[in-house]
């Protein structure tokens, strides 16, 4: 194949480079060889970009500095590979025979000089010209960003060839991989993992065809409000709520239901009672259908449910089964029966799903399996992905005319390229599994992938529900997908035809002409298509050149195909940049998701672009928080009649089994009775330590190694940021003890128990371990955080099982403990105050309050006893006499009346 010259001419100066600080360590320097601390990038990278490019792109471990060329026959002195220059190391000083990537450049000729190697080696280019041009054209790609390799191609491509690497852990050495031999017809298994590294970034997920998963993702709600709640509580509250929904509905939306004061009230005292947002959500909606019976026979059928791990899930679904879907709907439940009613039940289950957490992918299984393009698996097979940017063909207007125009010869050229690099990575790439190799093999699956298109949208200043916007993101699709056949063809004629690819498969063929003739704008003459696709609006696109390319390049590209046949029958895709994403000026393949977006809208230009891919788009259609359950039904048969492979809905809310915020005040119920706090409410708020805390600092010897130990506390005693200081150690180990210390403190300030960090930090074992000196309860320790969360456990937990000796049994006259020991109550609101002046974990030993006579005060009755049982201060509120007052920061609150006590009061009297 020839390649010429566009970008990379002669005569052109190198890009200027600037230097961007890196945030956090990439790369390892275990070995204390000065790992650099910035990356060198083009002047027009961002600050995101380049780090980014740093994190995924950069050999993270150390290299060897002093290279030479290796010589190899029948290959241009050119792209030789590179090894190790053992002499020149040897000579060298021993911190300068490594070096670490933080280069742009390096890393782009790394890629483009092996792919440029490999692509020699197999056959690809009529002359070593041909095979130069073509690296110095793809790393000027690369880093102008017109195109962005996919993130195994970043980091793996070209290690061996650059360095001389023949063993890399991270990269699968130890292991057997298999490959395409030489002829690429036969499988070879092979050891070299490095030099034939695996590049594929794009694995397409399974498709489930057991549609009872469904049920699954709706039980996530009522298993994770059961472990909150109880399964027995949160039953009598979805009752209680069906019973005040009772009768028939009198408004028709989610929103206005709950303007309602009868339906706000029920629905407030469910989420009292334990019910989560989203059951309550679903029998609302359910009761405006007029079907809460469903979700009471729903709840019934959830005893003994046991909660599998989540996992994201794509459901197929037939034509037959929506067209039944269909007719029960317009015939009504009564005339249902058999299979109609199995496919309006799982049409239901669609709905639920879409509506509530976006979890479940539809595909539609007729059309899908209509636009593939042969009998092979080429649409489960893993391929390499590089992602084409169409923003950056935008050419700027000139002084005479002020028209935006596209870099049409620019983009033809690009993709041309970027379908080459792909097929050589598929011809030297392994993979893990023989079946993936086999499947490989048949179809040589690649994934040329259309860049964010809307910083296209936003430079033409086209709202994406114009007919304009909705015409040029399908041009752009369908003359990317046309230059991807017409280079695949090129490939097979000069290389030969994957098996399934070849001229005599009509299904590839069928496909091929369907694609040209939607190009064309034609609305009939489709071959083996149920459902028409949305044809190309030529006059409605804003760039003449593209609209103009986009039928001739049809033409051409199918011509090519029918007489040469296929090298790649999947090309062309619309999918998320995975690891990339951030190299990239949008975040997804439309990038449509905002709120003045409709639905609609979005289905539109999805729909739009489809016909020219090879695989489902890879965007969620977003929904307002007030579409009803019935309007998400009806998107998704708008969607399945638009010709759309896959449909993913998320309506405004939050995921499954999280808290749902309501975008309205819920009115106020006035309760009877004081409800008791719940034990698992966390405040998700950051609580501040104040500026001048108490604590204590403990000094002690961990196997011979000093540790202290400072805390800090809150005003109540409790435990609010720890300070570990190991002032003799290394900086390394020192540094990382105080960055351990501030992530507790957050943790802790935060709301997370002391009782998951000691649960989580005891028993570890490391060095330093050993006896412990200096803490009369610790006196071994299996690592430095065992000894310390053992620490505060004792002190602030009273976790004496933690301890080798009780502080009581230290003192001389210790005579062990009693039963009557065991009686004593807790201490009362008294010591609470004295808990405000001293280190609650200081004072090891339990506080009490005592009275005239040296005895210890008791609970004034029973029912004080039950409040501070359920976490009261046990006394009565002075302005209502409730027993519901509760410590806080600015004093004692009443959770009856809200009235709080001055905390300036300096007695515990003035409670009374």
């Amino acid at each position: 194949m020839q390649i010429h010259r566009y970008y990379a001419l002669s005569g052109l100066s190198a890009p200027t480079m600037r230097s961007v600080e890196i945030d956090a360590p990439v790369w390892d320097d275990a070995a204390g060889h000065g790992a650099p601390t910035h990356v060198s990038v083009p002047a027009d990278w961002p600050d995101e970009a380049a780090r980014n490019f740093a994190r995924v792109a950069c050999y993270p471990a150390r290299l060897p500095r002093h290279l030479k060329p290796i010589g190899a026959t029948n290959v241009p002195e050119p792209l030789w590979r590179r090894g190790v220059d053992k002499q020149a190391s040897k000579a060298a000083a021993r911190q300068d025979r490594f070096q670490y990537e933080n280069d742009t450049v390096a890393v782009a000729d790394r890629v483009s000089n092996s792919l440029a190697y490999w692509g020699w080696r197999l056959g690809y280019f009529d002359s070593a010209g041909d095979a130069e041009t073509f690296r110095d054209e793809l790393s000027a790609l690369i880093l102008s960003r017109r195109i962005i390799p996919g993130a195994k191609m970043w980091a793996r491509m070209g290690l061996h060839w650059a360095y001389g690497i023949n063993e890399a852990p991270s990269l699968g050495a130890g292991r057997d991989g298999f490959s395409l031999s030489a002829d690429q017809q036969q499988i070879d298994r092979i050891t070299s993992l490095v030099e034939r590294p695996d590049l594929s970034d794009l694995k397409p997920s399974g498709i489930s065809h057991d549609h009872d998963a469904l049920d699954e993702l709706g039980n996530r709600d009522w298993l994770a409000a059961t472990h909150a709640v109880g399964a027995g509580k949160l039953s009598r509250a979805a009752k209680a709520l069906m019973d005040s929904l009772s009768g028939e509905p009198s408004v028709n939306s989610i929103v206005e239901a709950f303007s309602k004061p009868e339906i706000a009230k029920a629905v407030a005292e469910a989420r009292d009672s334990g019910l989560t947002d989203p059951l309550i959500m679903r029998a609302v909606q359910l009761y405006l259908d007029g079907r809460l019976d469903r979700f009471g026979a729903w709840i019934a059928s959830m005893t003994g449910v046991e909660p599998d791990a989540p996992a994201p899930l794509t459901i197929g679904i037939g034509d037959d089964a929506l067209e039944r879907a269909l007719l029960v709907e317009a015939e009504g439940p009564a005339m249902t029966t058999g299979s109609d009613a199995d496919a309006r039940g799982l049409m239901d289950a669609l709905e639920w799903h879409a509506w509530t957490s976006g979890q479940a992918n539809v595909r539609f299984e007729d059309t899908a399996e209509a636009w593939r393009n042969g009998d092979c698996t080429d649409s489960e097979a893993p391929r390499p992905l590089l992602t084409v940017m169409p923003g950056a063909f935008l050419l700027d207007p000139d002084s005479s005319d002020d028209t935006i125009d596209f870099d049409l010869p620019g983009y033809v050229h690009t993709c041309r390229l970027a379908v080459i690099a792909l097929d050589i990575a598929v011809s030297l790439q392994h993979h893990p599994l023989e079946a993936d190799a086999i499947a490989t093999r048949d179809g040589r699956a690649i994934a040329l992938n259309i860049g964010p298109l809307a910083p296209m949208l936003e430079h033409l200043e086209l709202d994406v529900e114009d007919s304009a916007a909705q015409s040029l993101c399908a041009g752009i699709a369908s003359v990317t997908s046309a230059l991807a056949t017409g280079c695949s063809a090129e490939l097979a004629q000069n290389l030969g035809a994957c098996p399934a690819g070849s001229t005599a498969e009509p299904r590839m063929l069928a496909v091929l002409e369907n694609r040209a003739l939607a190009a064309a704008g034609q609305t009939t003459g489709y071959l083996n298509l149920d459902i028409q696709p949305l044809p190309f609006q030529m006059l409605d696109c804003p760039l003449p050149s593209l609209a103009e390319a986009v039928g001739t390049a049809w033409i051409d590209a199918l011509a090519m195909a029918t007489d040469c046949g296929q090298r790649n029958l999947s090309t062309v895709t619309m999918v998320d940049m995975g690891e990339m994403t951030a190299m990239a000026e949008g975040r997804h393949a439309l990038a449509l998701a905002g709120d003045e977006t409709s639905a609609l809208a979005q289905i539109e230009m999805m729909a739009a672009c489809q016909p020219y891919l090879s695989m489902p788009i890879d965007q969620t259609i977003d929904l307002p928080f007030d579409t009803d359950l019935s309007s998400t039904g009806d998107l998704i048969l708008k969607g399945w009649r638009r010709g759309l492979w896959t449909m993913r809905c998320y309506r405004e809310a939050g995921p499954a089994g999280q808290p749902w915020r309501l975008p309205f005040d819920m009115p106020e119920v006035a309760a009877n009775t004081p409800q008791a706090a719940n034990a698992n409410d966390v405040d998700q708020r950051r609580r501040s330590m104040p500026g001048r805390r108490k604590g204590y600092t403990q000094k002690a010897t961990v196997g011979g190694h000093k540790v202290y130990l400072r805390t800090g506390e809150y005003e109540d005693g409790r435990l609010g940021e720890i300070f570990i200081d190991m002032h003799k150690e290394g900086a390394a180990f020192r540094s990382l003890m105080n960055n351990f210390a501030i992530a507790v403190s957050i943790g802790l300030q935060y709301g997370v128990p002391l009782e998951e960090f000691v649960e989580a930090f005891t028993f570890t074992r490391f060095e330093p371990a050993g006896p412990v000196d200096g803490n009369e309860a610790v006196k071994m320790a299996t690592s430095v955080l065992d000894y310390m969360f053992r620490e505060l456990a004792i002190s602030y937990l009273g976790r004496d099982d933690l301890a080798h000796a009780r502080p009581d049994d230290m003192r001389h006259d210790s005579l062990g403990t009693g039963d009557s020991q065991g009686d004593l109550p807790q201490a009362p609101a008294a010591g609470e105050m004295l808990k405000r002046l001293a280190s609650r974990g200081y004072m090891r030993d339990p506080l009490y309050a005592l009275d005239r006579d040296g005895n210890a005060a008791k609970p004034q009755n029973a029912r004080a006893a039950q409040a501070m049982a359920m976490g009261f201060l046990g006394e009565p509120c002075p302005n209502c006499g409730s027993l519901t007052l509760m410590p806080g920061e600015d004093g004692a609150s009443c959770r009856t009346c809200n009235y709080v006590v001055d905390q300036s009061r300096s007695d515990a009297g003035a409670l009374l």
